[in-house]
């Protein structure tokens, strides 16, 4: 027909299929914030929650969530809320769940075991060149702030102990981090 213009394109999907809009979902998909029971958090201005830094989650953790901000500041999601423009720069509105990415490692060859020789080398690990970017925050396995919970393998150390005791190895249960995601 002259003079129509095709529909838009719809919004490019994020994991699971999930539109990447950044509206809440009821499941955890980084990137949105999260709803609990129905509910989503709306914050007075300037406010700032040392618990869960206003994603509703203490330590990111989607099984966590901060009991005061949600007691306080929960609203439905219904109405006009639902069609609201979600933006994380928004500072009233609940923030999303974080892109976790883990940091990209590369190893070496193994090396080979010296013969006659009682104990294994050394582990050596190398790191793709330049590391972490600028501004990141690297920390330890089993710290808090990678969410989730303390691995029950290792106890939060990202390594078990193999042949005897006598060396480490990288946690299977975790895969070194120290932390697990029920």
């Amino acid at each position: 027909m002259p003079g129509s213009f095709p529909p838009p394109p719809p919004p490019p999907s994020g994991p699971g299929g999930i539109p990447d809009d950044g509206k809440p979902t009821s499941m955890p998909v980084p990137g949105h914030p999260l709803l609990n029971n129905g509910r989503v958090l709306i914050y007075p201005p300037n406010y700032m929650c040392s618990k869960c830094h206003n994603i509703g989650y203490k330590n990111f953790d989607p099984t966590h969530p901060c009991r005061t901000c949600w007691e306080r500041y929960s609203r439905p999601y219904a109405g006009a809320l639902q069609y609201a423009t979600w933006s994380p720069g928004s500072p009233n509105f609940q923030r999303p769940l974080p892109s976790f990415r883990p940091p990209s490692q590369t190893f070496p060859p193994p090396v080979a075991p010296r013969p006659h020789s009682v104990f294994s080398p050394p582990t050596q690990v190398a790191f793709t060149p330049g590391g972490p970017p600028p501004g990141a925050l690297v920390v330890q396995p089993g710290d808090p702030r990678i969410g989730g919970r303390l691995c029950w393998s290792c106890n939060g150390r990202g390594l078990v102990p193999v042949m005897l005791f006598f060396d480490e190895e990288r946690c299977p249960t975790c895969n070194g981090m120290g932390r697990v995601f029920p």
